[in-house]
């Protein structure tokens, strides 16, 4: 009996555990062994076994987070003379961010202990070190600061061999993966741009991971099977999404973002499609929540709405009208409503009174647009606020646009850089332009159009304007000639138009007719009419579409009814 049992060992261990073999042999060579105390034996010299086996593909990962902690120790010093004591100890923090990451509870899985407020108050603290650049160091501190960075390489190093070690679970792969974008992060504080760069090829691998694409496939599609270790897939799907979502802050802080990290960000393929951890619909993010994840860049409305207008201002609120029309909203980024403006009684009580159009300012005053109708024309008003909806700066009646028209036609306004205001009507190609005060200054005809569908004016003082049937996209001068012509690709119609600051990028925002759905699309274009990006919208169940808007100081967002997608804030 002896003989068989070490022949299963034998097989099952190979060469490298013959030592164990011959301890098990010493015990039943003289067949005093029942099976099963021979059994129990087995069973035991193999946990024993399984224990060294852990601890040696561990082994990778408990010297990454070595290496981290002496690399910070190095950096806490490094910026002792330069920093002050408060700033040296945040410094000296994110030792905590490495070491909660690190528990064992005597089970083989390592635990991720990491709540996502924590993952996020680390972006603060990598603020703090990437304001001291190393330029302003002294001659011993500069030498610190490279001794700081052969830690953290040799971090990111052990951490890369722990990933690619297929004998750690997928939770110690994930966080080998955490010890990665963390050391390459430290790696590169004068360079964010470069860190982000590595970071999602990180993140990239992890999504790659077939344990990964299975939970995340599992837990999108709803099956069976979603409830069957259910703990475990939960909490390796919040971890992959958190070290998303801290990355991006980290990205939003220091590195370039708007629709082009967005459409470039690491996708999870599931079985059917791919996913954006950074652009989920509505239920994903529903049950992201139940899970206590908070999204960086998405947001849910406490109740749902049906907008015809939206602005943002620099603080990344959202304005809407509001579901009565008579009146107007302001959204903050967790769905609450946090300011409100109703119109004069005078002027809502008249028939078919209405908002039409919204523009926000450098300055964050706001600019609105109304219309009522007598009983044979249509008057439009010009409402100017200051940024905190408390006032109305100005209150012009806008006469050139006054007249019979129809109810269904539409008014685009826009402000430029120097508080001009932009307004024309849907049946018409005639722009007016009025100063600050709502006087009027000048007027043109946009050449080769008749009807305009949109308008916005980029940071040079271009006129980008889309044609009604919203196949096309022009871009003029101040005076009204044409500059350039951007032709949308096949199917697609251009339902808003929004300028992006930042990258000085024209966004056009389109429905495309795909099959049975209607798919909504970012086309990001540039000052020449280059197309450069895509990205595309998630479906939102129940959703009357999307609209977009941007701010001259950066927050661009596309809303919908039930919430709004941030691209930058």
């Amino acid at each position: 009996m002896s003989s068989i049992v070490l022949s299963i060992v034998n097989l099952a261990t190979n060469a490298l555990f013959n030592n164990v073999c011959d301890r098990i042999a010493n015990r039943l060579k003289h067949g005093d062994c029942t099976d099963e105390k021979c059994r129990q034996l087995i069973s035991r010299e193999l946990d024993e076994i399984k224990t060294k086996l852990n601890g040696l593909a561990r082994k990778d990962l408990l010297s990454s987070v070595c290496f981290l902690k002496d690399g910070l120790c190095i950096l806490n010093h490094t910026f002792e003379d330069t920093a002050n004591e408060s700033e040296a100890y945040e410094v000296e923090n994110k030792l905590e961010y490495v070491e909660e990451c690190l528990k064992l509870d005597g089970h083989e899985d390592l635990h991720w202990k990491q709540s996502n407020e924590e993952l996020h108050s680390q972006i603060a603290i990598f603020n703090k070190a990437l304001n001291r650049s190393s330029q302003t160091l002294d001659v011993t501190s500069k030498e610190r600061f490279i001794s700081a960075k052969l830690s953290f390489e040799n971090a990111y190093l052990k951490a890369t061999d722990a990933f690619n070690n297929e004998a750690l679970s997928t939770t110690e792969r994930i966080l080998a993966t955490k010890l990665r974008v963390v050391s390459k992060i430290l790696q590169c504080l004068e360079d964010p741009d470069m860190a982000i760069a590595f970071c999602k090829l990180f993140l990239q691998q992890l999504h790659e991971l077939p344990a990964v694409k299975k939970r995340f496939t599992v837990f999108f599609r709803g099956q069976m099977k979603s409830h069957l270790s259910k703990k475990k897939r939960v909490d390796n799907i919040r971890c992959v999404t958190e070290l998303n979502y801290a990355l991006y802050e980290y990205a939003k802080s220091f590195a370039k973002t708007g629709l082009e990290i967005l459409a470039s960000w690491p996708k999870i393929k599931l079985r059917e499609k791919a996913i954006n951890p950074l652009l989920v619909s509505n239920k994903v993010l529903k049950k992201m929540a139940k899970s206590g994840l908070r999204s960086p860049n998405q947001f849910l409305f406490k109740e749902i709405n049906n907008f015809k207008c939206v602005a943002v201002n620099s603080r990344g609120e959202i304005i809407t009208n509001s579901k009565s029309g008579d009146s107007l909203e302001v959204f903050s980024s967790d769905g609450g409503i946090v300011g409100s403006f109703c119109f004069d009684s005078e002027d809502t009580q008249k028939n078919h009174f209405e908002i039409l159009a919204l523009a926000v300012g450098s300055d964050d005053s706001l600019h609105a647009v109304t219309r009522y109708k007598t009983e044979d024309s249509f008057y439009y008003k010009l409402y100017v606020f200051d940024a905190n909806l408390d006032r109305v700066q100005q209150q012009v009646y806008l006469e050139c646009l006054t007249g019979p028209g129809e109810s269904h036609h539409s008014v685009c306004i826009a402000v430029d850089a120097n508080k001009n205001i932009f307004i024309t009507k849907q049946d018409d190609a005639k722009v007016f332009i009025f100063d600050r005060n709502g006087n009027a200054k000048n007027s043109f005809t946009l050449q080769s159009w008749n009807l305009i569908k949109d308008l916005k004016i980029s940071t040079t003082g271009d006129v980008i304007a889309v044609e009604l049937v919203g196949k096309t996209v022009g871009i003029y001068t101040e005076d009204g000639a044409l500059k350039e012509e951007i032709t949308l690709p096949s199917l697609h119609k251009v339902c808003g138009l929004a300028f992006d600051h930042i990258d000085n990028k024209i966004i056009v925002l389109a429905e495309v007719l795909t099959g049975c759905f209607h798919e909504y699309r970012l086309l990001s274009y540039s000052e020449c009419g280059e197309l450069v990006k895509t990205l595309v919208l998630p479906r939102q169940k129940g959703s009357t579409g999307y609209r977009i808007t941007s701010h001259p100081n950066g927050p661009l967002a596309v809303v919908h009814g039930t919430g709004a997608i941030f691209l930058r804030y």
